[in-house]
Order: C-alpha cells, then structure tokens, then sequence
C-alpha cells in the first residue's frame, strides 16, 4: 500500500492514537501506508480539527510519558536497570513531557505577566537621571548647612 497524502479522518485518528500510546511521529510517517511527516504537518496547517486532535494526542503523549518515568524508576528501584542510565533517560522523558504540556509538567515559575507598561526611551532614562542627579545634587548642598 503507498503512502497517504490526501487527508482521511481514519489515517488521522491512528496518528493520533499511535502519538497517545506514546509512538513518535516520525516513526509512525515511516510505518506502510501512512504519510510522511511533512504531510501530517500540512493537514494540521490546513485542518482546524485534525489540528485539535493532534494537539489532544501530544497532550496524552505527555501523560504517557509520565506513566512511563514510573515503571522506569520502579524498574531501576528493583534492580533492572543502571542508575545512572536511568537519570538520562528519566531526564529526557520529563523534559519531553514538559515541552509537550507545560502546563502539568513544565516548571512552576510565577511570573506576572499583567504589566503592560512600555519600556522608557534613552530620552525618558536620560531625563530620570538628570533629575536623580540634581536631588542629590541638592541633597549634598543642603546638608553642609
């Protein structure tokens, strides 16, 4: 069978199915009868929907590298895998796994992101120091009374 390179709502729920049980797209794209990579990405360009639905099945994709991060470390705690290799690969997992959802797996930062006031220009910085410089200035002045 060749490959796919007009959409198919069935080629599209397998992709999404596959990329959720946590397969690769690029080694789904090499797999017979499904398109190349640069195919899915254009359906997802042209497709609202199928969009949506890829972006659902990274999110599960995350979640399966989650799971997958807890049979790793259970595995290494009974002796089945190399510490030290197990750091490697737990560290990549979870960084996949925060690319894919930052959101559950990302980093906690609190950043207020609220303000919206502009940066000042050099004229504006220049005037504040002007004026920083002339109170002190006169700070100097007043306290030799």
């Amino acid at each position: 069978m060749g490959r796919h390179s007009k959409f198919t709502q069935a080629v599209a729920d397998e992709i999404c199915q596959r990329l959720g049980d946590g397969e690769s797209l690029v080694d789904i794209c090499k797999s017979p009868g499904m398109p190349n990579r640069q195919t899915v990405l254009n359906w997802m360009a042209a497709n609202e929907a199928f969009s949506a639905l890829y972006a659902r099945a990274r999110d599960i994709q995350a979640d399966y590298l989650f799971d997958e991060m807890d049979r790793v470390e259970r595995e290494t705690l009974a002796g089945i895998h190399h510490p030290q290799a197990v750091s490697v690969v737990l560290a990549s997992k979870r960084w996949r796994a925060a690319m894919m959802a930052p959101k559950r797996y990302g980093d906690r930062s609190n950043v207020d992101l609220s303000v919206t006031e502009r940066n000042p220009t050099d004229t504006e910085i220049a005037a504040r120091v002007a004026s920083l410089v002339a109170l002190e200035k006169m700070k100097n002045e007043n306290s030799g009374d």
